[in-house]
């Protein structure tokens, strides 16, 4: 029996339900390319045909016979065997493992996953939170459904089994794409050893913190005894050597504003950018007239990390450092704080939004104590609203938390906090602003 009410059939890949196209699109991006990939419990095969097209020597396996036949009828060019997984050992290697809409059916799940013989993996199961497994019409658990997952206990499972999980992705609903966006069904990206990061990047923007990274690498004697690369921003990459320059505005634009004003910076900029001799320059637009430039790869980035929200150059570069998997960056300059400039203040907002992400992936993010990038400039204390009254509050390397009783402030003190008249940061001194 082909279908059976849970399984997706059609001729054509244009007939199958987007949520479950959209995995597949999701997964073969990430992995290698002509990579061998195994798809258990294929279906019909539309999914293994997708890999195939796309380079991928595919084995796919499933236990269901007419589903294997319909799959070499519609979606011939991977090698298709019946196997039952959860009675049979899977009989060869391959580099990627897919187990899409498989592991919700097993009374054992943690077997095969502990077992299945590739370095990287793509899974999903239903989420218990918002699909539970009980919503089914009559209440008794979802028809061919063993259980759905909550996705601490989807980590859990993989981790149990000995997978090194990368990332968790989320579907909000039955025609969804891979995202961000918690609903309906979990995506995992994992790998049998835990993700490798390297390499240390100090990203250098135009604020007054920069002199900072200036201090540092003067005394260490040069920028490579700190950091394995220098990536600037804008002009700064024809203020210190940079490996890489990020110039997201458009080139076009640029040159059309360097030509309507020849004596500004942009004009300056435009006419250095245009050498052959730079390093890579990452921007929006690459045209014959600035031949180092290379387009910022948006797609593979959005892709990675599920994410697609950038206001400011310095929020493509973090960004970058994330989807090449650094070890750790260093923010100098990046400070995005001017008096009366709320969309200064905004790319700040999406620069510490990715410096979040950047966390969450095991990056190790810096900066220097004199910039309100993270409020850095305000000091330990501030970072404990409240508790910062009536104690002294220390950090130890382990994270573990010392709280020292002191004097509360007095209430004049204390209101002199909510005065807003003037500019909350100590590096900006204007007329305007009180200082």
């Amino acid at each position: 029996m082909v279908d059976n009410t849970e399984r997706q059939v059609a001729e054509t890949i244009e007939g199958i339900r987007n949520d479950h196209v959209s995995r597949y699109v999701w997964a073969e991006a990430l992995m290698p390319a002509g990579a061998s990939v195994m798809d258990l419990a294929c279906g019909v095969g539309y999914g293994s045909h997708y890999m195939h097209q796309r380079g991928h020597a595919v084995a796919a396996y499933d236990y269901n016979n007419d589903a294997l036949q319909y799959a070499e009828d519609h979606y011939s060019g991977p090698s298709y065997t019946a196997l039952d997984l959860a009675e049979s050992a899977i009989p060869r290697r391959a580099d990627v493992a897919i187990a899409f809409e498989m592991l919700e059916h097993l009374e054992n799940p943690a077997a095969l996953l502990g077992s299945i013989p590739a370095r990287e993996l793509y899974c999903s199961v239903p989420n218990e939170t918002h699909f539970p497994y009980k919503s089914d019409p009559e209440g008794r658990g979802w028809m061919h459904h063993k259980r759905h997952y909550t996705e601490s206990e989807f980590r859990r499972l993989l981790e149990d089994s000995g997978w090194h999980i990368d990332s968790i992705r989320h579907q909000y609903g039955p025609n969804s794409a891979v995202g961000m966006v918690s609903g309906r069904t979990l995506v995992a990206r994992c790998f049998r050893e835990p993700v490798k990061r390297s390499g240390h990047v100090a990203i250098l923007g135009l604020g007054p913190s920069l002199n900072g990274f200036l201090e540092i690498v003067k005394r260490a004697g040069g920028r490579r005894a700190y950091c394995d690369e220098v990536w600037g921003i804008n002009a700064l990459g024809d203020v210190f050597k940079c490996d890489r320059i990020f110039a997201m505005d458009d080139v076009r634009m640029q040159a059309a504003r360097a030509e309507g004003n020849p004596r500004s910076n942009i004009a300056v900029m435009d006419k250095w950018m245009r050498r052959e001799d730079n390093p890579p320059i990452f921007t929006c637009h690459t045209d014959e007239g600035w031949p180092s430039a290379v387009r910022y790869p948006i797609e593979a980035v959005v892709h990675d990390t599920g994410l697609a929200y950038f206001n400011s150059t310095v929020a493509y570069a973090v960004a970058y450092a994330i989807h090449k998997r650094v070890a750790r960056i260093s923010l100098f300059g990046c400070d995005f704080t001017y008096a009366q400039a709320h969309h200064a203040e905004k790319g700040r907002a999406c620069v510490e939004f990715w410096v979040a992400v950047a966390r969450m992936n095991g990056i190790v993010v810096s900066v220097p104590p004199e910039t309100s990038l993270l409020d850095a400039y305000e000091g330990l204390q501030e970072n404990f609203y409240g508790f910062k009254d009536g104690y002294e509050v220390g950090v130890e390397p382990t994270n573990a938390l010392t709280f020292t009783p002191k004097d509360l402030p007095t209430w004049e003190e204390k209101e002199a906090e909510y005065d807003h008249s003037k500019h909350p940061n100590g590096l900006v001194a204007t007329k305007g602003n009180g200082k």
